[in-house]
């Protein structure tokens, strides 16, 4: 008995067609049979596998299609139209390649209908396109980081600490973790110079200034008030550029500023960033030149009463200038030469007259370092000495017969007192 099987097969190759012909027994066909099983179980992995790859690329419809061209109808006339020329009747059975990309699909939905055993018309997963996911219209939202104030203890306060201390708002030895008087008062600078409501508390606003891009240093400008700008008024004093502190940031502060900053050769500004600050605060910062020239003064005033000093006890003969004996005229001229002077020797009148040294009528006024001059033996001025402080002065003593230190507030000499003048 003969008989014919048409069977649907996918190719995966590029070559013309393969025939099977079927004949004789049953068991020629079942090994026919069991031999395209056995190509088909090799080839449809193959088909599923480069229709996957095709499509996950996006190839062009024209890249490598694959077409199957099998239906039974054309395997019917293949078969119907092959030449009977044994007793056995033949069929044939054709695969074709795919050419477009539709047949690709198609392809692929039969090779995933086959495998998951459901309807050609199903089309596999992979295709399917997958339900789009609603975006949610509810926004997110962070926790806002707690109010920081005096007495908190924790690890955020360790790192506002640490910003402050880059900003140049908190000058502590090393950071910690508890909110204290210094860390407020940080605060409360950091917002006075942004601005800000000033409580010395590091509210959201505030924390998220200070940790952003926007945070200035600290500096101090005029208008600004507080104990920062009294400690820098001090400092400006001392170093001979302002009169007196007021703890507030005027016209007389930044004068003072800018007169230091132009002998210092800053950029003259009047505001006090971190450099001007930074120099101000160091023992490099220059000094007025008024402040100049009263340490040279004060320098020149110390070799001069530690001179006068040195000669206690030397004999008074009169008109000696030194270095062992003197009289009262020529102990100051010794004593002023020691010092750096270079004024001329004069008598006790000659060195009451010198204009270009401060006259003082009031010994009240006495500073050390000032002459005195006396009215003694019927002249007007017949005796001079040197004031020391704290009522005392040092003098070449006719009476004493030399060089001593004595009390110059006593009736006798307040009474005959012409006057003072100072010499540096």
């Amino acid at each position: 008995m003969n008989r014919k099987i048409h069977k649907d097969i996918y190719s995966g190759s590029n070559t013309g067609s393969v025939t099977g012909s079927v004949t004789g027994s049953d068991e020629k066909i079942d090994d026919r049979l069991a031999d395209f099983l056995h190509f088909k179980s090799r080839i449809l992995p193959v088909f599923f596998g480069i229709t996957i790859a095709l499509i996950m690329l996006s190839v062009s419809a024209a890249a490598f299609p694959i077409k199957i061209d099998a239906e039974s109808q054309q395997m019917d006339s293949a078969a119907k139209a092959t030449p009977t020329s044994t007793p056995n009747k033949t069929s044939t059975i054709t695969i074709t390649l795919p050419k477009t990309a539709a047949e690709v699909a198609a392809v692929t939905a039969k090779v995933q209908s086959t495998l998951n055993g459901v309807t050609s018309e199903t089309k596999p997963a992979a295709l399917v396109p997958s339900t789009p996911v609603p975006s949610s219209t509810n926004s997110v939202t962070t926790t806002p980081v707690p109010a920081l104030q005096k007495g908190d203890k924790n690890e955020l306060v360790q790192l506002l600490q640490e910003r402050l201390m880059e900003l140049n708002y908190l000058d502590i030895d090393e950071s910690t973790r508890l909110y204290g008087p210094a860390t407020e008062y940080a605060v409360s600078i950091f917002q006075r110079q942004h601005n800000l409501t000033r409580d010395g508390v590091a509210g959201s606003t505030t924390f998220d200034l200070i940790f952003s891009d926007a945070a200035q240093k600290y500096k101090l400008l005029e208008g600004t008030s507080g104990s920062d700008v009294d400690s820098l008024q001090r400092q400006l004093i001392d170093l001979g550029y302002l009169d007196k502190a007021t703890g507030y940031y005027g016209t007389e502060t930044n004068a003072a500023v800018r007169a230091f900053q132009e002998r210092n050769g800053l950029f003259v500004d009047g505001k006090t960033g971190e450099v001007t600050l930074g120099l101000i605060y160091s023992p490099d910062a220059l000094v007025s030149a008024a402040k100049e020239q009263e340490e040279i003064k004060k320098a020149t005033i110390q070799a001069f009463l530690e001179t006068a000093e040195q000669q206690l006890g030397d004999p008074y003969i009169f008109g000696n200038v030194g270095p062992d004996s003197f009289d009262c005229s020529g102990l100051v001229y010794y004593c002023l030469k020691q010092s750096g002077s270079t004024r001329a020797r004069y008598n006790a009148a000659g060195y009451s007259k010198v204009d270009d040294w401060e006259k003082i009528t009031s010994m009240d006024d006495l500073q050390p370092g000032d002459l005195l001059f006396f009215s003694t033996g019927g002249k007007k001025v017949g005796h001079t000495a040197i004031y020391v402080g704290n009522g005392e002065m040092i003098d070449a003593s006719p009476s004493n017969g030399e060089v001593v230190k004595r009390s110059c507030v006593t009736d006798y000499w307040t009474n005959n007192f012409v006057s003072a003048r100072r010499p540096f």
